[in-house]
């Protein structure tokens, strides 16, 4: 038997992604900004900005009033009347859980030439990339999402990308740009039977997943459900009874994500 890869179909994603954007942020100025639009619409959302007090250096976040996506939050630690987001990692849930902080004003600090000791970002080695956590509405609903920021140097960052999810009050994976991304689909012969074997890299809210069988790689049909895991990834699995034709055309398809089909030939 030989697999082969066709056409990818696709569906609706709840995640929306700005793709690789690279926005150079180099804050040399003292009144130098540069700015991000998260959902491409009304205008830009976010901030970056240098800002003196008493003679200190600030790299600050914040909201630009009137913007499509309503910044209200960042993942962060609050300490007095300042925020600190997180530098976080890929993988890490962004969602109602927190903990959030916002502080209207130009209060929310990146990094502040060491007068506060409570920075997430100053401390990172020039060329590494982490992600920061946001919280916003866009027509009065609450949505969560993340931006990708590499650190340059002091003042000096490059907005990477971003996205958030549509659905309004549900949690996104830093870096994460689709709710299911499927690793790998493959399958295996054992004895009369067919076992699918699939493996995800990112599965966030997941109910399930539905296999479809074909003959002839246009019209599939409904055989089995396998559930999802929720927040999980890793591999999964399925045994199915191999009938005639020799030829079969498998979908995997979970909702909302990409379907994979495979071909077995044989």
């Amino acid at each position: 038997m030989r697999p082969f890869w066709p056409t990818l179909p696709t569906s609706d994603a709840a995640i929306v992604y700005s793709g690789i954007q690279n926005v150079g942020c180099n804050l040399a100025g003292a009144t130098a900004r540069c700015y991000a639009n998260i959902n491409n619409a009304g205008g830009n959302d976010f901030s970056f900005h240098r800002n003196h007090v008493a003679a200190q250096i600030f790299i600050q976040v914040d909201e630009v009033p009137g913007g499509g996506f309503s910044l209200n939050g960042f993942h962060a630690q609050v300490v007095g009347n300042y925020v600190y987001p997180y530098a976080n990692v890929s993988g890490v849930n962004i969602g109602p859980g927190g903990p959030w902080g916002f502080q209207a004003g130009q209060a929310n600090s990146l990094s502040d030439n060491g007068f506060y000791p409570n920075h997430k970002w100053e401390s990172l080695a020039n060329g590494t990339t982490r992600f920061m956590g946001i919280r916003g509405t866009i027509g009065g609903n609450t949505h969560y999402g993340w931006m990708r920021l590499t650190k340059n140097g002091f003042g000096n960052y490059t907005i990477v990308d971003w996205a958030y999810d549509n659905s309004p009050n549900t949690s996104i994976l830093t870096g994460s740009t689709a709710p299911i991304e499927l690793a790998s689909f493959d399958y295996r012969l054992v004895d009369n039977d067919v076992k699918l074997l699939w493996r995800t890299a990112t599965e966030l809210n997941n109910a399930g997943f539905h296999i479809e069988r074909s003959e002839d790689g246009r019209n599939f049909s409904p055989i089995a459900w396998v559930d999802g895991s929720g927040i999980h990834h890793g591999p999964k699995g399925l045994l199915l009874r191999r009938q005639r034709p020799e030829v079969w055309q498998y979908l995997l398809l979970p909702p909302p994500a990409i379907g994979h089909r495979r071909h077995l030939r044989g």
